[in-house]
């Protein structure tokens, strides 16, 4: 690692994709910060644990970069003041020439940006973002663009490293708490731990540049892989793309019908059984769920038009896509597993809940696909008025879209191993990434915000979000048919169906249930189950077997044996093992014990926290995930677990003395920076879910 001053300009590699000019290097950049509190008497400290989160409350807060890294290529530099960035930017780019188009990777780009962009303002021509504060790639006027490779990879630095075997040096010995400036001395560690940061990612994106032969081409995000693979597929079938346009919604009263009844995945207690200890847990996945359904089911192939027929024997669900408008009177669970949740309703009177989910109701108005009236159906007793329904042809996913999901799916089983080759790494990776962001590509919202930043702006860190007219964004993909890779109403439908699965299981296993995900049922003595989930298996296969003899492949192409041994049937219920205790406060919160270690899985709070909980039974109302707790990782070394809090200073970072009357004393000058202080979480059901659950446990039917 060497300091910028040491850096001697040279020409870099250029090569021409398309019409732009690209530098073949890979540059690479990363800061590293020290957060600031500031107390009402005027004294500057660290974070320090014997303050509470309600002083902390009153405390002004800030952070300063105190070294920043850029790589390039596998040759780090670093500075240890950020105004010195842009200097460093512009020596680099005497080794190009100006129309040369030079990309440099950051690793969770936002956190950078609201550094670095006081002092790249003058030069920043555009910022692209989905979301505020959130870019994805900016460029400066001297062809500078920096891109997040976070939004490609969505995975953390630790464990991209692993993936790629390039691990990122642990932080578990590095204190980030202690106040550090542009002054300070720096260990050996601190900075390996810093160029690291810039190496994995350097390391990364060579893997990207070999499979898509240059920077340029790399997708922006990762569900941008997927498009880009398809739109390569679908070159030579212009027709799968018109019939996708045709499927557009053509105004926006269409769409938001759309929009009305798509929902993601059911998750969640069942109820009953909510609040306590339960013993030998087992459970049954889904290989692949959401990919099993894409492959086999039908949506919806011509535009939906009013249907008048009410008359529910006249339904066809097998050939048919409903979407129904519908008021639902006297509604009351059948027993204690829920499903609709009260936020999908329209209006709700008199209803009782149990964590979200409709538990009884006088009256609820809903919109929703005819998977969802199914199950709404078998779940709850109710009178029904329907207020309008819509109808259209179902039909299967194109064949090349079929086959892409079986080639993803069979390299991602039978490359499932340590000792892969480096292209076989190559694959693997690039299979595993697409077949889990193809749902993703889905439901992805046909209206995209358009976030806009403007350095004169003070709030929200100078972004700004403008919706666009529905009308704008069909008219401009109605021009662009070579865009339309999916239709929306795919995506809709995919959910629906893998719900229709996982609540068919849920019934079958009734009192036995204890909890259930997306693609996974929970229940005590699953193997009492396991005649239906033999039967819902032989089901599958037969379907898959259909499925490869429409598209042509050869029977048996969706089950594949991973190299351990194990076969893997793409959408089969698959077994997994059996938890001694369990125990769950609702969704998104229940704690387990597997061979004698306990696990926990809470929104919002790390995993580690598990290795505190002494005892299932600890796991309760009030239970507090400490903001200093730390634990003894696999290495011996003490690690702290607590996740940040994070504060956003735009405009407002306190200009103060850091490490004062020491040799590293400085005054800060940092305008707009990102303060982080370790924050507690409180376990917490409420009140009306722990009475709706005494309730409920009466209704188990023996």
């Amino acid at each position: 690692m060497k300091h910028f001053s040491e850096y001697v300009s040279h020409h870099f590699g250029e090569i021409e994709v398309g019409k732009k000019i690209e530098c073949t290097t890979i540059f690479t950049f990363d800061i590293e910060t020290t957060s600031f509190f500031v107390k009402p008497d005027g004294e500057v400290i660290p974070y320090d644990r014997r303050y509470t989160d309600d002083e902390y409350a009153d405390f002004k807060k800030g952070a300063i970069c105190y070294i920043w890294q850029f790589g390039i290529d596998d040759v780090i530099y670093y500075g240890r003041y950020l105004s010195e960035f842009p200097k460093f930017l512009e020596t680099v780019s005497n080794g190009v020439s100006r129309e040369t188009l030079k990309y440099v990777w950051v690793h969770n780009l936002s956190f950078e940006w609201q550094f670095i962009r006081e002092y790249l303002n003058d030069k920043i021509t555009s910022v692209f973002a989905r979301k505020e504060r959130k870019p994805i790639k900016f460029n400066t006027s001297d062809n500078w663009e920096f891109r997040c490779s976070y939004m490609l990879t969505r995975l953390s630095l630790a464990n991209w490293g692993k993936q790629i075997g390039f691990d990122k040096l642990s932080g578990v010995k590095f204190d980030y708490n202690k106040i550090r400036t542009p002054l300070t001395k720096l260990s050996d560690y601190e900075f390996d731990y810093a160029a690291t940061d810039c190496l994995v990612v350097y390391h990364g994106i060579k893997k990207y540049v070999k499979k898509y032969g240059s920077q340029t081409k790399i997708p922006l995000t990762q569900t941008g892989e997927v498009r880009v693979t398809l739109k390569s597929l679908y070159k030579k079938h212009p027709e799968i793309l018109r019939h996708n346009t045709a499927l557009l919604p053509r105004d926006n009263e269409e769409y938001t019908v759309l929009r009305s009844i798509f929902h993601g995945g059911s998750c969640g207690a069942y109820n009953a059984r909510c609040n306590e200890v339960v013993q030998n847990v087992g459970s049954m996945d889904i290989a692949s769920s959401y990919p099993y359904v894409m492959a086999t089911q039908k949506f919806p192939c011509t535009r939906f038009t009013e249907y008048q027929c009410y008359d529910s024997k006249r339904w066809d669900f097998d050939n048919y896509a409903y979407i129904f408008f519908v008021k639902l009177n006297d509604v009351k669970a059948r027993t204690p597993l829920t499903y609709w949740s009260k936020s999908y309703c329209f209006a709700a009177h008199e209803v009782e809940v149990a964590n979200g989910k409709i538990v009884s109701a006088k009256q609820l108005v809903l919109a929703c696909t005819e998977q969802d009236f199914t199950i709404l159906r078998k779940i709850y007793r109710f009178k029904y008025e329907i207020i309008k329904l819509y109808r259209t042809k179902k039909g299967y996913a194109n064949n090349i879209f079929v086959r892409y999901i079986q080639n993803l799916f069979h390299i991602k089983t039978t490359l499932d191993k340590e000792d892969r080759t480096e292209s076989e790494d190559a694959l693997y990776l690039a299979a595993k990434q697409e077949i889990n962001s193809l749902y993703g590509c889905c439901v992805m919202d046909l209206i995209q915000n358009d976030v806009i930043y403007d350095e004169k702006i003070t709030e929200n860190g100078g972004f700004i979000t403008k919706t666009p007219s529905y009308d704008d964004i069909v008219n401009d993909k109605l021009k662009k048919p070579y865009n339309n890779i999916f239709t929306y109403s795919m995506g809709c439908w995919v959910t629906a169906y893998a719900r229709a699965r996982l609540y068919k299981a849920l019934l079958a296993v009734g009192n036995s249930l204890v909890y259930y995900d997306t693609d996974s049922c929970k229940a005590v003595d699953i193997e009492k189950s396991a005649r239906f989930f033999y039967i819902e298996n032989r089901r599958v296969q037969k379907t898959l077997d259909k499925t490869c003899e429409r598209v042509g492949l050869e029977k048996g192409s969706f089950t594949c044996v991973k190299p351990s041994g194990k076969v893997k049937t793409l959408g089969y219920w698959e077994k997994e093992e059996t938890c001694e205790e369990f125990k769950t406060l609702g969704a998104k919160k229940y704690c387990y014990k597997k061979h004698g270690k306990i696990s926990i899985t809470v929104a919002g709070v790390p995993k580690k926290y598990g290795t505190l909980i002494k005892n299932v039974s600890d796991f309760k109302n009030g239970l507090i995930f400490d903001r200093d707790a730390e634990i003894i990782n696999d290495d011996g070394d003490v690690e702290k677990i607590a996740k940040n809090l994070v504060t956003y200073c735009d405009g407002n970072t306190p200009h103060v003395k850091l490490s004062k009357g020491n040799y590293d004393e400085y005054i800060t000058t940092q305008e707009n920076s990102i303060c982080m202080k370790p924050t507690t979480y409180e376990l917490s059901i409420g009140n009306d879910y722990k009475l709706i659950i005494e309730k409920l446990k009466g209704w188990l039917i023996k």
